[in-house]
């Protein structure tokens, strides 16, 4: 899995990060759809959709945060 670190400083900073994100899942979608094409390629598809997977559920903790951020402000 490709870790990146992303220095947030505020909202926007966060919410850009998961659109980059899920502009990652759907990269790697789209990578999968083509191994798919070749049946050859098994591990490549297994480990696509286990990182694609992994990224959904950080998706899922971010959304969280970031709820939970709001509802702080908005206090």
């Amino acid at each position: 899995m490709k870790v990146q670190v992303i220095k947030l400083n505020s909202l926007e900073d966060l919410e850009s990060a998961m659109n980059a994100i899920i502009n990652t899942i759907h990269d790697d979608t789209s990578d999968e759809n083509d191994a798919v094409d070749d049946e050859h390629d098994c591990e490549t598809i297994t480990a696509l959709r286990k990182e694609n997977e992994e990224l959904r559920l950080e998706i899922a903790a971010y959304k969280a945060r970031l709820r939970h951020v709001q509802e702080v402000v908005n206090i």
